[in-house]
């Protein structure tokens, strides 16, 4: 009997399309698994072109390796880095399970905490003055920067 010749799967083959890439990181987002969500992003980076993520990051190429393996930790910047450099966008929505409406919500405020959010709702409260100053001195600085 002939022996079948088999090859290792790799997902990047079938990861052609942004559709695709997108789909496969929110599967892979959909576990608690960090690093699975770190192999997936991975796959996605080597389904692009491991070399060209690496130039659009400004991250070296082993270290991208190295960090989106299996067994890598990448830091949250690496991560939206590669994220942006391979076409997806991360979002975050309210985990619908676990969220109650506001109807709800405010029904187990007492009378009084309710008046008090809905009076500040309606009227959110002027930035204090430290703000204020703490935005100027942002603007100020970026602006030197720029220049």
């Amino acid at each position: 009997m002939a022996k079948t010749k088999t090859r290792r799967w790799d997902a990047t083959e079938h990861l052609k399309t942004g559709e695709d890439r997108a789909a496969y990181l929110e599967a892979a987002l959909e576990g608690d698994d960090p690093a699975f969500v770190s192999a997936a992003l991975g796959d996605i980076a080597r389904a692009k072109g491991m070399a060209e993520i690496a130039r659009e990051t400004g991250l070296g190429r082993e270290s991208l390796y190295k960090a989106l393996s299996g067994e890598g930790n990448p830091e949250l910047s690496t991560v939206l880095k590669v994220v942006r450099a391979v076409g997806l966008r991360l979002r975050v929505t309210a985990d619908l399970e676990q969220t109650t409406t506001a109807k709800d919500g405010i029904a187990k405020l007492s009378k009084r905490n309710a008046e008090v959010f809905f009076r500040v709702l309606a009227n959110p409260p002027a930035p204090s003055a430290a703000l204020k100053r703490a935005a100027a001195r942002y603007r100020k600085r970026r602006a030197s920067r720029v220049a």
